[in-house]
């Protein structure tokens, strides 16, 4: 499949012509006088000769004469006309091919995601280029190979029965220029892949020094010297191994003009001779060695089309490969705009159901390349349960709620909500399962109510209420607008909201949802803590009829939940109530005590 050009290549067209329609149209058309211009221009100069020649301009070679240049102009603007739109469709070709590849990366299972990410990247990256989008690479190579195949057996109907060994010439040369830029290409796809790296790592060190993020690593600790002759050092890598590949580019076009004056001078010398000699009028000569020169260039028209077109292939192909399955693509996306969405706005992220049950049984798992996390680990979590998930950085906290998600996979043992595995329910029933504010956020660029609620923003009184209940009054009355208020990253006239103000709005977001299975990740860490004890004290309300987990390093935090999970290193180290915990006197005790008196000794230096 992979070496099936014409596989690919129906492939690729299936798509354009659901991308636009109208692009294919125009393409035939720009084919079409890419053919027929250029006769018309060598019939031209033919007819006005045989004028000239003649002892008076005749009715007829007048009429020749004008037909070719009405002809000439018309061809011009038709082609002028299809080009201009095919510029401004080739962008629906980036859009709609952009979009495909989200389409197909959204609806890929989470936990499979960073083993495409790669692949993902760099195709996305192919089709937001205008030069290297795939799909407009095997249009232009399947137009170039429609002129050239057309052109070249229409101009060879009016060589038939001439010099064979001048269309034998013609069709050499072509083929010789063709091997030069072929052997050419060759040599550029084999250093394709230093380059790249090189121009990666040469873009990256000038993004990272550029970045003011990192402006104070770097003037701290006087990272710019080597950070500055690292840049260098790339450059000048990237620059010899682009240097190599143009000039192995610039031999073969000089190889190419070579041939091509060979060329010319037999024709040219051979047809003077004939006409010399009375085999030919002058009229004829100019038109047979326009033909020649034509048929010439669209010989290495369909060549170099033929080779790009083997090029395009194969990047086809690894879209092919990343899309995976056609139907299931052509299902969920059908249109480019904003129908393309339809379908997936109208997916329910939510199911009325009693608080589940959960059960973690045997689980064993490891992230790639390192020792294993989690062996043989178990935790029930009753229904309608507050569980408090507690421990030190890397014990395991954000990995055991991957877990339950979903979006992580166990090497062994399974999840069971209210005792089905997980892995047995589809993805969008699981996705109902779940409402969570993660460490890691996504502020949506819209409107406050579109990011509260992007499936049903309509719903002005729900959204209201839950940003009321997470304390975003205060910051409603600030706008005119209210809810619709936009972020800042999308108008100068966006609220820009503060780290505790995106907290909050991700609260009302996780609240909204309603599912029945809450989990908060540290969703107070950037809040005050007026506001914090605000968000403890309405958390029961929160997570009421839910089953809740509630992941903090804050200890403080854990007396609002019915049990408590000390989690270290993989392992559940303590388990209890708050209470329960305190009277042991263990691991719980000794980290909680640890953080009180760190936050009595924090507030000792402020009030002096």
């Amino acid at each position: 499949m992979k070496n099936n050009i014409w596989s690919n290549t129906l492939f690729a067209f299936r798509n354009i012509y659901r991308y636009d329609r109208g692009l294919v149209l125009y393409s035939l058309v720009d084919a079409a006088t890419g053919i027929l211009l250029p006769f018309c221009e060598i019939l031209l100069p033919s007819f006005a000769v045989r004028a000239l020649m003649g002892n008076s301009l005749g009715k007829n070679d007048l009429l020749w004469i004008l037909a070719c240049m009405v002809s000439i102009v018309l061809l011009y603007f038709v082609q002028g006309f299809a080009r201009k739109q095919c510029v401004w469709r080739y962008s629906y070709l980036m859009q709609g091919s952009a979009h495909d590849l989200l389409a197909h990366f959204y609806h890929e299972e989470y936990s499979e995601i960073h083993k495409n990410l790669g692949q993902y990247r760099k195709l996305r990256g192919q089709m937001d280029s205008n030069t290297q989008n795939s799909y407009k690479c095997t249009l232009l190579s399947c137009k170039d190979i429609t002129v050239g195949l057309v052109g070249s057996i229409f101009y060879l109907l009016f060589l038939i029965g001439s010099q064979w060994y001048l269309i034998f010439l013609v069709l050499l040369t072509g083929a010789a220029q063709f091997l030069l830029m072929r052997l050419a290409g060759n040599y550029g796809m084999k250093r394709k892949a230093a380059l790249d790296q090189s121009r990666r790592e040469y873009e990256y060190l000038l993004q990272a020094t550029g970045d003011l993020a990192h402006g104070k690593e770097i003037r701290l600790f006087g990272m710019f010297p080597w950070l500055s002759e690292r840049t260098d050092q790339s450059f000048a890598e990237f620059k010899t191994i682009s240097s190599k590949i143009k000039s192995t580019y610039a031999v073969a076009q000089i190889g190419g003009l070579s041939v091509e004056f060979i060329r010319d001078t037999v024709v040219y010398a051979v047809m003077i001779f004939l006409t010399i000699k009375g085999y030919f009028t002058i009229d004829f000569m100019l038109f047979y060695v326009g033909i020649m020169r034509g048929l010439s260039a669209f010989v290495r028209k369909l060549l170099e089309g033929i080779r790009s077109l083997e090029k395009d292939s194969a990047t086809i192909w690894e879209i092919r490969s990343f899309l995976k399955n056609d139907r299931k693509l052509s299902n969920s996306v059908q249109t480019v705009g904003t129908k393309s969405f339809e379908k997936t706005k109208k997916e329910s992220y939510s199911v009325k159901m009693p608080p589940p049950a959960i059960e973690f049984r045997n689980i064993t798992f490891g992230y790639e390349g390192a020792e294993a996390l989690y062996r043989n680990f178990n935790l029930t979590i009753g229904a309608g349960e507050k569980l408090a998930i507690v421990g030190v950085n890397g014990a395991g906290k954000s990995t055991l709620v991957n877990l339950l998600c979903g979006f992580l996979v166990p090497g062994e043992g399974e999840i069971l909500i209210d005792g089905k595995p997980l892995h047995e329910y589809d993805r969008q029933s699981r996705i109902q399962l779940f409402s969570a504010v993660f460490q890691e956020h996504f502020m949506l660029p819209a409107t406050l109510a579109e990011n509260v609620s992007p499936s049903n923003f309509k719903d002005r009184e729900g959204i209201l209420s839950c940003l009321n209940r997470v304390g975003m009054a205060a910051v409603l009355e600030k706008k005119k607008a209210g809810l619709d208020t936009k972020t800042a990253n999308i108008g100068e006239q966006g609220l820009t909201f503060s780290g505790g103000e995106q907290q909050k709005l991700l609260l009302a977001r996780a609240i909204y949802k309603d599912a029945p299975i809450m989990i908060l990740d540290e969703p107070t860490s950037a809040l005050d803590p007026v506001a914090e004890k605000q968000v403890y004290e309405n958390y029961r309300q929160f997570a009421k009829e839910k089953t809740s987990l509630f992941i903090s390093h804050r200890l403080a935090s854990t007396r609002f939940c019915d049990k408590i999970c000390l989690l270290d290193r993989g392992r559940i180290a303590e388990y209890g109530t708050h209470e329960a915990l305190i009277d042991k006197k263990g691991l719980y005790y000794t980290m909680f005590e640890a953080q009180s008196r760190a936050y009595r000794e924090e507030g000792a230096d402020e009030e002096k």
